[in-house]
């Protein structure tokens, strides 16, 4: 008998779909085949005019006005078979304590399908490497998603310019350090966080202030929350679901967190996602060389994220979502300590890279020896 190390993913529990869901719904006459999703009752799965669509719960932060604007995009996009065709009939609608859309269902099977990652029926996003090749596909999705979207309607979704979105980024950050300094818990992980998310932060705003060719740079619609449990793979392909915060932005954002947010920021990983996008739409050489900021502004603020759901939140310390969440604020920690050389490389001179290099060589050479530090000049500047 053959032994195996490993479980097989949990079934999901049969649940209820929410209510207050189920109420509006039924207000539509033809539908059949009600089911609650993957243990999820704020997502409701319906049968209607021969097609097969999804009822999703909404945050409370968006306006009806601002999920019919995002739909005219999907109305555009969907003929492209890039994205999700919003419902035929009343796509969005209030309920008590938010929204609702109704949009196409996506066939397939979400990159990360495990219950065992969820709590109140939301899963945890933390990174989680794809099969062999499926990375690559997802790069050529968003690419052509990207390049298609120039000539999309747009209008009527959110703008977010490079300087505005590295400014709230640095709010968001900021908020977010403030909340976990007065939560008084101390963990190493919290500590390396601060640390090196400040150095980030920080220096991104030295880095993107002296570019200026992203004045010049079109922008494009981005999905903007790229994780694996937003990523749908099916024999035709990878496909991407919850378009909850798609925007007009550069396309760097939506590149960086295929780089950090999948199987962890490195060079393979660069590689893996840059080459399959930059043969469907391609990058710049000054695009290429400022990935790493975008990418460490976003590992600073997911991870601290990460680490409040690991550390602060009220849950059980001892459940599987505990520790899922310690794991993957680990893994995304050590992903922005990382990043943080790539970051520092953007704003260096070519005869600094070149003098590290050297050093980097002796030391190969002669393992004793350490290298030696910059020599500073004994001269005065002039007045």
């Amino acid at each position: 008998m053959k032994r195996t190390t490993r479980l097989p993913p949990a079934p999901f529990p049969q649940v209820e779909p929410d209510p207050l869901l189920l109420a509006r719904l039924c207000e539509i006459e033809g539908v059949g085949a009600i089911e609650a999703v993957d243990a999820r009752p704020h997502l409701i799965r319906f049968d209607h005019a021969d097609k097969t669509w999804l009822m999703r719960g909404l945050p409370g932060n968006q306006t009806v006005d601002q999920v019919r604007r995002r739909h005219r995009f999907l109305a555009d996009g969907s003929a492209e078979g890039l994205v999700p065709a919003p419902f035929t009939g009343k796509a969005v609608g209030e309920v008590a304590g938010g929204l609702y859309e109704i949009v196409g269902w996506v066939p397939g099977r979400p990159w990360m399908h495990n219950n065992r990652l969820m709590l109140a029926g939301h899963s945890l996003h933390r990174p989680l490497p794809p099969g062999a090749g499926s990375l690559a596909a997802l790069a050529a999705h968003v690419a052509a998603l990207h390049s298609a979207s120039e000539d999309m309607v747009r209008s009527g979704l959110p703008v977010i310019d490079v300087a505005e979105f590295q400014r709230e980024k640095r709010r968001e950050w900021t908020e977010l350090r403030d909340r976990i300094r007065d939560s008084r818990v101390q963990t190493v992980h919290i500590g390396r966080w601060l640390s090196a998310s400040e150095r980030v932060v920080f220096a991104s705003r030295d880095v993107l202030a002296s570019v200026d060719f992203f004045r010049e740079s079109p922008l494009v619609v981005i999905h903007g929350d790229l994780w694996p449990t937003h990523v749908v793979e099916s024999q035709k392909g990878v496909r991407l679901v919850d378009w909850n915060r798609a925007h007009v932005s550069s396309p760097l954002i939506d590149v960086a967190q295929m780089i950090g947010r999948f199987a962890g920021w490195g060079a393979a990983t660069f590689e893996e996602v840059v080459e399959p996008y930059n043969a469907v739409r391609p990058l710049t050489a000054e695009e290429r060389r400022l990935l790493p900021v975008f990418g460490a502004l976003d590992l600073a603020l997911e991870t601290g994220y990460m680490l409040a759901e690991a550390y602060i939140a009220d849950i059980d310390q001892t459940s599987l979502y505990a520790e899922a969440a310690r794991s993957g604020a680990g893994q995304m920690l050590t992903s922005l300590e990382s990043i943080g050389w790539s970051m520092r490389k953007t704003n260096q001179d070519s005869r600094e890279i070149r003098r590290e290099a050297r050093d980097r060589a002796r030391a190969l050479r002669e393992p004793g020896r350490k290298p030696q530090p910059k020599s500073l000049s004994s001269r005065r500047p002039k007045q």
